[in-house]
């Protein structure tokens, strides 16, 4: 495992990490359509990436892939 400081080329994958997340673990404890709001909250990949470029972010991977 690796650890090393969010680029802007990991905004993709990132988003697409957490939208998946919300989705799986949230929908036990929200109803469908605040697990949606919560997940597309960020609709852009601009959207997404300026708080995460712009604060203490990091990446967690292992053999290439964000965990």
């Amino acid at each position: 495992m690796k650890i090393r400081p969010y680029e802007p080329e990991d905004a993709q994958a990132t988003k697409e990490l957490f939208q998946e997340t919300i989705r799986k673990v949230s929908r036990h404890d929200y109803n469908e359509n605040q697990v949606e709001a919560w997940a597309t909250g960020f609709q852009t990949i601009a959207e997404w990436n300026n708080p995460l470029q712009n604060s203490h972010s990091y990446i967690v991977f292992e053999d290439k892939k964000n965990i």
